[in-house]
């Protein structure tokens, strides 16, 4: 029977893994449409000066290729992409894999951060409103929930931008400094360098974007873990823990949060992958020097190659955080490989 177990779960773990290749060729193929659905005209022209030739004009477009058919452009496309070019900005003319490569770290450290955030604050009032069942508690972390998934992120960022830089001292713009910068995670960087101060500036500039964007998925979260733990508690090995008389934390934390604990794994992953790719907004209000920031300022200069190699690059880190937690997934819950 382990056997049998072990063979379908390495099955299951192949057949992912597998998939992977047709997965990221759909996510390739569809930043790739993002360019070419734009005239070769108009790529040339925003590539350029104003009142350029129209010679040169289609002097650009031959050299970069867009004059050829489709299946030549999206090959040549994705030829490159594996090689890490993703093409040259022209506001710059810095190459996009350089600058995705220097501001990933700020997105993914705020985007850890406010999946942190979420979790805590999300499973805390998960089992609040479970273990409470139709108190006040329970209606009101209902209300919060709503709240959250109703509430637009920018407007909610800001509004506390306001309101804090009124009644609070701390700052709001930027990322600080965190004086040697070794893996671009600005808390780790300052800690690694044994600078508190720096620590402590870093921390007060992540926490406010970090907390606004872990609205969504907190209520997302509070939500699952109470519909999870609603369905544990009610099981027969909890009823016999408590005719035991282990005490009511025991029960909650060591027996029914560990078993209610497989959905809100999947549900984490999922709005990991969304965090990455959707903190654009945020980054922008909060001046935050990150992926999403530089998209959408691209996006603002019709800078073309690095909206669609943010795009590629947030879409394949949403697939591969969603291909671990499937993994793991897998191997914490037997019943997924034998599916």
């Amino acid at each position: 029977m382990v056997d049998a177990q072990a063979a379908s779960g390495t099955s299951y773990i192949l057949r992912r893994l597998l998939l992977l290749p047709v997965i990221l060729g759909v996510v390739a193929l569809s930043t790739f449409l993002i360019s070419y659905s734009i005239p070769p005209r108009v790529r040339a022209v925003a590539a350029l000066e104003k009142h350029i030739s129209e010679a040169r004009i289609q002097s650009i477009i031959r050299e970069n290729g867009w004059d050829q058919p489709f299946l030549d452009q999206f090959l040549t496309y994705l030829h490159r992409a594996l090689q890490g070019d993703l093409g040259r900005s022209v506001v710059n003319r810095e190459p996009v894999a350089s600058a995705i490569r220097r501001k990933f770290p700020a997105t993914a450290e705020l985007a850890l951060v406010s999946l942190f955030i979420a979790l805590l604050i999300g499973m805390c009032l998960g089992i609040a409103s479970a273990t409470r069942r139709n108190s006040w508690i329970d209606y009101s972390s209902a209300l919060l929930a709503l709240g959250g998934l109703s509430i637009p992120v920018f407007w909610l960022a800001l509004i506390a931008q306001g309101l804090i830089s009124e009644y609070v001292n701390i700052p709001l713009l930027g990322r600080g400094d965190p004086g040697t910068v070794r893996t671009g995670l600005y808390l780790l960087d300052s800690l690694l360098a044994g600078d508190l101060a720096a620590f402590g500036d870093c921390f007060q500039r992540l926490l406010v974007p970090a907390t606004v964007l872990a609205t969504v998925p907190m209520a997302i979260v509070t939500r699952i873990t109470r519909a999870s733990m609603l369905d544990v508690l009610g099981a027969d090995y909890i009823r016999t823990a408590r005719s035991k008389g282990l005490p009511r934390a025991a029960i909650l934390l060591r027996h029914a949060l560990k078993n209610a604990a497989l959905p809100i794994l999947t549900i984490a992953g999922l709005q990991l992958g969304y965090l990455l790719g959707g903190a654009v907004l945020t980054e922008t209000i909060f001046d935050w020097n990150g992926l999403g920031s530089y998209v959408a300022q691209a996006l603002l200069a019709n800078d073309f190659a690095p909206v669609q190699g943010g795009v590629l690059v947030m879409a394949t880190t949403f697939v591969l955080v969603n291909l671990s937690v499937d993994l793991l997934y897998a191997r914490l819950d037997p019943r997924v490989k034998l599916g």
